[in-house]
């Protein structure tokens, strides 16, 4: 996090995620529009370990991480890191200074965290099973996004199914690191449940999950672009996890349908899931799945 000051006076600060566990990588990057001071009070508290350095070094440790992502092939970085790339290195590369950087741990320490990170004790076998569900928030917000920032503003089924393809590969590069630490066999990849939110308050609550400061914008490039209704929005979850389904095959992993459960008989979301709230959540009702949840889990223990 680093603080700047312009000539007039105005403040405004950059945040950037480095993520150690996938090795440094420089993952996320975002300007706020507010003094360094007032972010920090928001950061305050035992849960955060705040340490003050100088600005070559904390530039110098930014620069490291934006290298790691640069030569990282597939990289999972955030959209927002995408626009701020280009910041990132006119500011902090000419300042940077040089940092010293741990070297990457042996497979078999990592497999030590790994396991102690999952409270297996020490001298036994993890062998509890891992549920994973991917897709709800890929369909939902991130293709949004992206069709926003890239003026897609006309409704495409090929470029839903290339965005698609990407995410769900993105997963299997994840799994692929993840079966390195825990028995393949331990885990149980999740569908995307189907849509649940009210076509006429989607925009709102789309606009509602983002920052205050990116609403006004986005809401003027959503008004201009095509929002499919909630029936088709549960389609396209289907496509989704027909990929997902198809990469677990590949990858020998274990598929857990939880998607079809909780359609009603003409393939459209059961309104049972979303008529408690009127369709103004993005979560499915959890009195209607909770017991349905229930026998699908149990069914994917042995």
């Amino acid at each position: 996090m680093v603080g700047f000051r312009y000539p007039d006076g105005s403040e405004h600060c950059t945040l950037v995620l480095i993520d150690h566990l996938l090795g440094g990588i420089a993952k996320d990057a975002t300007v706020l529009w507010t003094p360094l001071a007032e972010v920090l009070q928001g950061w305050e508290g035992p849960e955060f370990d705040l340490v003050e350095e100088g600005l070559a070094e904390a530039a110098g440790r930014i620069m490291a991480a934006v290298t790691i992502t640069e030569r990282s092939i597939g990289a999972p970085i955030t959209e927002d890191y995408t626009d701020a790339a280009a910041l990132l290195n006119a500011r902090f590369g000419p300042v940077a200074g040089e940092v010293s950087t741990r070297a990457p741990l042996p497979p078999i320490e990592r497999k030590h965290l790994a396991r102690e990170f999952l409270a297996a004790e020490p001298g036994r076998r993890f062998d509890l099973p891992v549920f994973l569900k991917f897709g709800g928030v890929d369909t939902e917000f991130l293709w949004m996004r992206q069709r926003v920032r890239k003026g897609a503003y006309r409704f495409s089924l090929d470029e839903f199914d290339g965005f698609a393809r990407e995410s769900v590969s993105r997963y299997g590069g994840f799994l692929d690191a993840l079966t390195e630490v825990v028995d393949r066999g331990l885990l149980r990849i999740c569908a995307a449940y189907p849509a649940v939110f009210d076509d006429a308050h989607w925009a709102d609550g789309f606009l509602g999950v983002h920052r205050p400061a990116e609403r006004a914008n986005l809401a003027h490039e959503l008004a201009k672009t095509e929002v499919p209704d909630r029936s088709t929005r549960t389609q396209l979850r289907r496509i989704y996890n027909n990929y997902l389904k198809y990469m677990c095959r590949q990858k020998s992993l274990a598929f857990a349908d939880d998607f079809s459960p909780f359609l009603d008989p003409n393939g459209d979301t059961d309104e049972r899931c979303y008529t408690p709230h009127q369709g103004r959540d993005w979560h499915m009702s959890y009195a209607a799945s909770e017991e349905r949840m229930v026998e699908i889990i149990s069914a994917s223990i042995p």
